[in-house]
């Protein structure tokens, strides 16, 4: 995958600092920064935690190239060992007038990004932005999935344009492969995950926000949804309302069980939730970046 790195505290390759690192997207085991400083030469590191390995990605041609009118992008890591030992990074950029307007992807078997400008036709009829990038945003709070071989992320109309929330599919040429939307009545999704074979949406109701839905697709070509369980805020958190990235984030669900794992970014506990037994579990508490508490 890459050069080895060193049990060093403070580096992990030359010209590479800890504290200049921001944990973007995981994915099967694999790990997605960002990485502040030397952006000239490359902004984003992956690294397989297990092996020590690392590898160093430039900067998009978007990025070395960007003016005025664009604002932010979102990115996402696609890894899959049954698949290939390669990863891809999906980069999704968005602009002022156009939304979410391109698309770039880096392979790490050909080491150089690729522009889907053609395949995309921004502020065009057809083409895949017309489909859901022209009046969407990525909601970039939550992590994307890989599920299918498909990379699934959650998206929802911009400034109140007409629309129902969904997901979207991409595989890794970043092609839209499919659009599930999302028509569940007085809720609005904001995880998407996968475990035991099936794709899991957390949702939470509106406008009390006061307990978290828990969906599943039983078939994925059906496109209909099962509520499959529900938690309060005051059982999980001790908090009857509470707002998702603010009082608490959602980390992941166990690919294997029902199991689902939460940051209470009030006291900095990483929590778990069991569905079955209903149980709620402080696993530890997690100290601020450059601090020991």
């Amino acid at each position: 995958m890459g050069r080895g790195c060193r049990r060093t505290p403070d580096k992990l390759l030359p010209g590479i600092d800890i504290e200049n690192l921001s944990l973007l997207h995981c994915c099967n085991g694999f790990l997605l920064f960002e990485h502040s400083c030397n952006i000239k030469t490359f902004e984003y590191v992956v690294c397989n935690p297990a092996t020590e390995q690392l590898v160093a990605v430039p900067r998009s041609p978007l990025q070395k190239n960007m003016d005025c009118d664009w604002f932010g992008n979102t990115n996402f890591l696609m890894f899959d060992p049954v698949v290939s030992l390669h990863f891809h990074l999906i980069q999704f950029w968005n602009s002022f007038q156009l939304s979410v307007a391109a698309v770039h992807i880096f392979s790490s078997e050909t080491g150089v990004w690729s522009d889907r400008a053609s395949e995309w036709k921004a502020g065009e009829e057809g083409g895949e932005w017309a489909r859901w990038g022209e009046s969407s945003d990525i909601l970039c709070v939550t992590d994307g999935t890989l599920f299918n071989n498909m990379l699934h992320f959650i998206v929802c109309p911009v400034n109140g344009s007409n629309g129902d929330d969904m997901i979207v599919a991409v595989d890794r040429k970043g092609e839209t492969c499919r659009i599930i939307p999302w028509r569940e009545n007085f809720s609005y999704p904001h995880f998407v995950g996968q475990s035991q074979g099936q794709l899991f949406c957390l949702t939470v109701g509106v406008p009390q926000k006061s307990e978290l839905s828990i969906w599943v697709l039983e078939e994925y070509d059906t496109e209909e949804w099962s509520l499959k369980h529900r938690v309060s805020f005051l059982k999980l958190f001790g908090k009857v309302s509470c707002r998702e990235n603010y009082d608490y984030a959602v980390v992941a669900i166990h690919p294997n069980c029902n199991l689902i794992f939460f940051f209470d970014r009030r006291c900095r506990k990483l929590i778990s939730y069991d569905m079955d037994s209903e149980e709620v579990h402080a696993l530890c508490t997690l100290r601020v970046a450059g601090t020991h508490k």
